[in-house]
C-alpha cells in the first residue's frame, strides 16, 4: 500500500503533491499539512494531530487575541452597546463583557457560536471548524492528539499508517522550516529503514532516506545532481558507490568526519549500497 503523508513544513510544488495523492492508496494530514492539502482540494483519508498548525484553529486564536486587544482599548464603548468590527459583533460578545478581560476559552465559545462554524467528530473529542473545513473532511477519519505527547505529528501519522497497511511512503511538509524537526523526521526515517519499509522525505530542493545494512538504492537520470551520504544513529556505516564523482568500495564513514558530503552523480544511474549499520541520504535537485 502507498502512502502520503504531508506535514506543516512550507514547500511550494503542489502539483508533485497531487500527482502522488492520486496515485497513493492512503493520505494522511499531520497536522498543519491539512493546510496544503486544501490548498490542492484533495481529502485526506486520516487527519492526525493536536490541531496548532491548522488555518482553522489560527483563524480563531487570532480572534481571540485582537478580542482581548480590543476589550483593553475599547471596554467602556463595548459596554455602552457599540459594537466589534467584523465577526466580533454580536450581542451574546457584548453582553459578557465585564471589568476583567475574558480568558481564551470563553472567548472562544462566544466566537464559536457567530463565526460560520461547524463541528466534527474524532475519536476523542470534537473539534470546532468552519463550514468548508467540515465539509472537505466529510469523509476523513479524525484523531486529535494532545498538545503534550511523545509522538511528532508526522511519526504518529506514519506509525497509524503502517497499521493500515502502508508498506512505501511519500512524505512532504517534514524537512527545511525547522532544524528540529527535520532531524526528528529523519529519525522518523530510520524508524521506516528499519522496518524495511520504503520511503522518500520530499521538499522542493532536496529528497532524503535511510537505508540500512542490505540496502541499495538506484538513482537514476540525475547526472550532475549533488547527493552526501552520512551515517545515522551510528558511529560509523560501511558504504560503496558507484556512477558517483567520488568513488568508494567498502568503506567506513564516521560520525565525526563527514567525508559524505557533496559529491555529484556522475552517470546516468548510481547505486549506494549499504554494507554495515544506517546511512542518511540526501539527493539535492537544485544545487
Amino acid at each position: 500500500m502507498r502512502c502520503v503523508v504531508v506535514g506543516s513544513a512550507i514547500f511550494k510544488n503542489y502539483s508533485l503533491l497531487l500527482k502522488e495523492c492520486k496515485k497513493a492508496d492512503l493520505v494522511v494530514a499531520a497536522d498543519g499539512g491539512l493546510n496544503h492539502l486544501k490548498k490542492i482540494n484533495f481529502s485526506p483519508n486520516l487527519f492526525v494531530g493536536d490541531m496548532d498548525s491548522v488555518f482553522f484553529n489560527k483563524k480563531i486564536y487570532k480572534s481571540i487575541g485582537f478580542c482581548n486587544k480590543l476589550l483593553r482599548k475599547s471596554k467602556n464603548s463595548l459596554s455602552n452597546g457599540k459594537c466589534a468590527p467584523g465577526s466580533l459583533c454580536a450581542p451574546s460578545l457584548k453582553k459578557s463583557i465585564s471589568n476583567n478581560l475574558l480568558n481564551e476559552k470563553d472567548i472562544l465559545t462566544k466566537i464559536a457560536n457567530v463565526l460560520p462554524v461547524s463541528t466534527v467528530k474524532t475519536y476523542n473529542k470534537p473539534v470546532v471548524v468552519s463550514k468548508n473545513t467540515a465539509s472537505f473532511l466529510k469523509n476523513t477519519k479524525i484523531i486529535k492528539l494532545p498538545k503534550e505527547k511523545e509522538h511528532t505529528d508526522i511519526f504518529f501519522a506514519a506509525k497509524k499508517a503502517i497499521d493500515l497497511g502502508a508498506k512505501e511512503f511519500k512524505i512532504f511538509g517534514g524537512l527545511g522550516q525547522r532544524l528540529d524537526h527535520s532531524y526528528a523526521n529523519f529519525c522518523v526515517a530510520k524508524y521506516l529503514a528499519e522496518r524495511n519499509i520504503a520511503h522518500q522525505f520530499v521538499s522542493d530542493s532536496f529528497r532524503a532516506f535511510v537505508l540500512k545494512q542490505g540496502n541499495i538504492v538506484a538513482i537514476r537520470n540525475q547526472i550532475g545532481k549533488t547527493i552526501s551520504v552520512f551515517p545515522f544513529g551510528e558511529k560509523c556505516c560501511k558504504v560503496s558507490y558507484k556512477g558517483l564523482k567520488y568513488s568508494l568500495k567498502e568503506s567506513y564513514l564516521h560520525a565525526n568526519f563527514p567525508l559524505g558530503i557533496s559529491n555529484v552523480i556522475v552517470e546516468k544511474q548510481c547505486t549506494i549500497s549499504v554494507l554495515e549499520g544506517y546511512a542518511l541520504v540526501l539527493v539535492y535537485l537544485n544545487l
